[in-house]
């Protein structure tokens, strides 16, 4: 929560009201931290069109552009931003925003700076960044497990922080698999970002790119309009079409995009058919559908599976772990799944058991927002693999991958939610009842309190509607529990009225 925001140079109203005040709260505080780091920031750039255009540094193209003074003065504000999350952390080690607990906060915003100079300084600069101590166990043995789920020299593509950063804090601060190349699609969307994965780093080998590096230094505003609603071509055709238009038509303000669905080839015979969902592609997807069509022949290219992954149908994602990996066969039917991408559970067992440096939840005291979201990431992959594993009528491997999941993520510390529902469902197939009724109480209950009667939107009641009334009949059908089919049906009929 801050006192303003949304308007260019928000972040200098509340530096100036807040920087010398005394005691602030701790909302505050946060409030404070983010302003220095968003003044930091947006003297490099104006990402999200808030910066005061008059106070940016004029740079040029490509990357090691700063000036020392100019470094300087990033530093300046970055370093105040660090010294008030610290003086949170240190007021309220507990105090959590939607990112996660203060001290991800705080190891979050190192990263950012890290990245940030990767691409605006170099990486002796980018270095002097990192420090040690930054996240919890949790978080950076969740960090490895990404990077674990990849094949050698894969590409990973990420989408938000907490996917991204603490990913290259393991690679640059540990050397971890810095054979993988970590690509964030949000900042796909700057020039300069993209400029900087055609260098190599410390960490990162070049990326191949059918586009040259010079285009993507001048090219339009990021907005190529789908011109065909039929037609089919091979990606990297289509690429050099749009660029060749693009700088054809400098003053237009868009490029053409010429086909609807673009081939994507591995080899010959392996190849896929590939397409924007809208009319347009945005310049971080344009660059995304580059790096995948230039390098998929040679290298794996995965999304982390916390990603909204464009343009590609789900039928053609694997689940490898906390990724998923894009291959040129169905790996599932789209209409008939209800969790994303396809599955190998074999695999996966063997990586949970043998390869994963698991997190014990177990043995924490308490877990904070983004510990409960890396959860239900690890207990949808678990769930997924018991499933598929009692389809196969392989109960043995269903029940050991479910106990692995109930070991390490149990429910006493994260609740159940919906997407638990499978895994009742299948228990009840396999003959184990009593642990069926039991799993879908905590369902019950975790449904409940995900979509509480007050304050949750219509929309969300509906949800949370249709789930206990899928419970109902799943727990008429197959329970002999008279008592939790009484609280399914007074909480499908409690919902439904608010539904109506």
């Amino acid at each position: 929560m801050l006192p303003y925001n949304f308007y260019r140079g928000w972040y200098k109203d509340v530096i100036n009201e807040f920087g010398k005040v005394n005691n602030l709260s701790d909302t505050m505080l946060n409030a404070l931290a983010r302003a220095y780091a968003q003044q930091a920031s947006n003297l490099l750039s104006d990402q999200y069109a808030l910066a005061v255009k008059s106070e940016m540094f004029p740079l040029e193209e490509g990357q090691n552009v700063l000036s020392q003074d100019q470094l300087n003065a990033f530093r300046q504000w970055h370093d105040k931003s660090l010294e008030t999350y610290l003086l949170l952390e240190k007021k309220n080690p507990d105090f959590n925003t939607f990112i996660g607990d203060i001290h991800n906060v705080y190891s979050n915003e190192v990263m950012a700076a890290f990245l940030t100079l990767t691409y605006f300084s170099k990486d002796e600069e980018a270095r002097k960044e990192l420090e040690p101590g930054l996240y919890d166990d949790f978080v950076l043995k969740t960090a490895r497990n990404y990077l674990l789920s990849c094949d050698s020299n894969a590409i990973l593509f990420t989408n938000g922080d907490n996917d991204t950063y603490p990913l290259l804090y393991v690679q640059a601060f540990e050397k971890y698999r810095t054979d993988v190349t970590v690509i964030n699609i949000s900042l796909l969307g700057i020039k300069r970002y993209i400029s900087s994965l055609f260098v190599e780093s410390s960490e990162r080998q070049p990326v191949k790119f059918t586009i040259p590096q010079s285009y993507w230094n001048n090219s339009s505003d990021g907005y190529y309009y789908v011109a065909s609603k039929t037609d089919t071509m091979n990606t990297q055709d289509a690429l050099q079409i749009c660029m060749n238009d693009d700088l054809s038509n400098p003053d237009r303000g868009y490029a053409i995009y010429p086909a609807r669905h673009s081939v994507l080839k591995w080899n010959d015979s392996d190849k896929i058919s590939i397409y924007p969902r809208e009319d347009y592609i945005f310049l971080n997807h344009l660059a995304m559908l580059d790096i995948i069509s230039t390098n998929v022949s040679g290298r794996p290219v995965y999304f982390s599976i916390t990603s909204n992954v464009p343009m590609i149908p789900t039928e053609f994602l694997l689940v490898e772990g906390l990724s998923y990996k894009v291959v040129p066969y169905q790996t599932n039917d789209p209409k008939n799944n209800f969790y994303s991408g396809g599955i190998e559970p074999d695999s996966l067992l063997e990586k949970f058991k043998n390869v994963f440096q698991l997190p014990d939840l177990s043995k924490m005291k308490s877990s904070n927002r983004l510990h409960q979201m890396f959860v239900n990431t690890y207990r949808t992959i678990m769930y997924q693999s018991m499933v598929e594993f009692a389809n196969r009528k392989d109960t043995l491997h269903a029940l050991e991958i479910l106990d692995l999941s109930e070991q390490y993520f149990p429910y006493s510390m994260v609740q159940a939610n919906s997407y638990t529902i499978p895994v009742a469902q299948m228990l009840y197939q396999i003959g184990e009842s009593a642990r069926a009724d039991k799993l879908a109480l905590q369902i019950i209950k975790g449904i409940e309190a995900d979509y509480p009667v007050e304050g949750s939107l219509p929309s969300d009641l509906q949800y949370a509607y249709s789930m206990f009334s899928y419970m109902e009949s799943l727990l008429k059908e197959n329970s002999t529990d008279k008592e939790l089919i009484q609280i399914i049906t007074m909480m499908t009929l409690k919902y439904g009225k608010l539904s109506e």
